[in-house]
């Protein structure tokens, strides 16, 4: 179950602290890295939808669906698994649809995340 905010943070603390074998020091390191890293991750993706790029949009989306899990951000997770199936499949123009659902998971994420830094 999502936060008890309604599931407006696009977080699920519990998930990712049960990926993590409830090691919150664990989960505050790998949320900095997230928060560090993501926004180049968001940047290289859409250069790569840009550029036409399928098989670097597959790979990125491919971690960015990992890095989502496992802080628990699993509408982020589910938009970056439908681009990385689409770029697999060379439906860029797909992809570049999900990007824009992706982008609002990512700003809900980001914006919780950093309320609570």
């Amino acid at each position: 179950m999502a936060e008890q905010d309604g599931g407006k943070s696009g977080l699920d603390r519990e998930q990712a602290l049960g990926w993590l074998e409830r090691d919150e020091k664990m989960l505050a390191k790998i949320t900095a890295i997230f928060m560090k890293n993501m926004p180049q991750q968001m940047a290289r993706l859409r250069e790569a939808m840009n550029g036409d790029d399928a098989a670097l949009v597959e790979q990125i989306a491919h971690s960015i669906k990992g890095a989502s899990g496992m802080v628990g951000a699993s509408g982020m997770k589910q938009e970056s698994a439908k681009i990385e199936t689409a770029a697999g499949a060379k439906n860029l123009d797909l992809c570049r649809s999900c990007f824009r659902n992706l982008e609002i998971e990512y700003a809900r994420v980001m914006s919780s995340l950093k309320e609570r830094a």
